[in-house]
């Protein structure tokens, strides 16, 4: 299950991580490798990791979305973002994912 998932959104493995990264996703799976996709807009260098917890699958995505609401509303950060289409469309590439695979649990950027 969590290749197919992989597969549907080109994540990669074994990404270029900061302290801090590695900080963060270690909370979620000890493991330094999480699959990680380009999730460009809000940065030029945006991106979403796919964690494997033993609560099951569970996105962090980053910038793409930095509230609920605009999660749920499909809005992407305002004013900040340096590529607003390219924002918009990795939004909607990540709730696609989440659609096609309600068991992923999604942590956004900026809320728990």
């Amino acid at each position: 299950m969590h290749q197919r998932i992989l597969k549907s959104l080109r994540f990669y493995q074994a990404p270029q991580q900061t302290t801090a990264t590695r900080q963060t996703l270690s909370q979620y799976n000890p493991s330094p490798t999480a699959p990680w996709a380009k999730a460009p807009g809000h940065t030029a260098g945006s991106t979403a990791y796919l964690i494997r917890s033993t609560g099951g699958p569970v996105l962090l995505t980053g910038d793409v979305s930095h509230t609920r609401w605009g999660w749920q509303h499909g809005v992407e950060p305002g004013d900040f973002t340096c590529d607003h289409t390219g924002n918009l469309e990795s939004l909607q590439q990540l709730k696609a994912l989440v659609e096609r695979h309600p068991q992923i649990a999604v942590r956004l950027g900026h809320q728990p």
